[in-house]
Order: structure tokens, then C-alpha cells, then sequence
């Protein structure tokens, strides 16, 4: 009857050591994804900053060739795929 107990006793603490190690495993992981997250949005906060520079410059050359057609047309086209290859991306990781 011991010997039961004892593998019994054993059989918890193995459980129990599992369930810990499980988890610490599972709070590692969240962090690593709250931590990546936080990347992500810092990576498009500092490319909206790029985007906006660009634009800025474009908006400057503008001055020297007065073609407005296309500094539009650039400005449009280049914000939004920016945005959109940022939105995407943040898509696929949630």
C-alpha cells in the first residue's frame, strides 16, 4: 500500500512540475507576442514618419517642376501602399 502512495505522490509532483513549466512557457510566449506587436506598430509609426518625409519632398521638387498631376498621383499611390503593405502584415500576425 506505501508503494502506491508513493508512486501516487511522485505522479503529482511530476503533474505538478508540468503544469509550472507549462506555464511559464505560456507566459514567455505571450510576452514574445506583446513584445512583437509593439515592434510592429513602432515599425509603422516610424514608417508613416518616412512616408510623410518622402512627401514632404515630393511636395518640394513639386515647387521646382510645377507638375501637379503627377505629385498627386505619387503622394496618393505611395502613402497608400505604404499603409496598406503595414495594415496587411499586421493582419497576418494577429
Amino acid at each position: 500500500m506505501n508503494l502506491q502512495k508513493l508512486k501516487i505522490s511522485e505522479s503529482n509532483n511530476i503533474l505538478d512540475e508540468t503544469k509550472q513549466t507549462t506555464s511559464e512557457f505560456e507566459e514567455q510566449i505571450q510576452n514574445i507576442y506583446i513584445s512583437f506587436n509593439s515592434k510592429i506598430l513602432q515599425l509603422f509609426e516610424e514608417l508613416k514618419d518616412i512616408n510623410n518625409k518622402y512627401k514632404a519632398s515630393l511636395i518640394e521638387l513639386h515647387s521646382y517642376t510645377k507638375n501637379k498631376t503627377k505629385l498627386v498621383d505619387t503622394i496618393s499611390i505611395s502613402e497608400e501602399d505604404a499603409i496598406k503593405t503595414i495594415e496587411n502584415l499586421v493582419k497576418h500576425i494577429n
